[in-house]
């Protein structure tokens, strides 16, 4: 009898880690399905992306409006220094 029952208890476990293995499985490819992308999709995404950066003010003029008077002629300061050294 302790036999069968130490059998039951091995066969509930296996049953339990199929079961959460089947979930798990299921999750996972419910989670997927749909969502991931072709190549096609993340090149079009990317041109998009890249126009609308083409498109925005240059970065140090978009800098500019959230400088003070120092820092600006800080930044003038150096790249005065860096047109001598070239």
């Amino acid at each position: 009898m302790a036999d069968l029952d130490r059998l039951h208890a091995r066969l509930e476990k296996l049953s339990q880690k199929i079961f959460h293995a089947k979930s798990k499985l299921k999750r996972h490819g419910e989670w997927h399905e749909g969502h991931a992308r072709t190549s096609e999709e993340l090149a079009a995404r990317y041109a998009d992306l890249k126009a609308r950066v083409n498109e925005n003010m240059p970065h140090d003029s978009a800098i500019d409006h959230h400088v003070t008077g120092l820092e600006l002629s800080l930044r003038e300061w150096l790249a005065d220094l860096d047109d001598r050294t070239k």
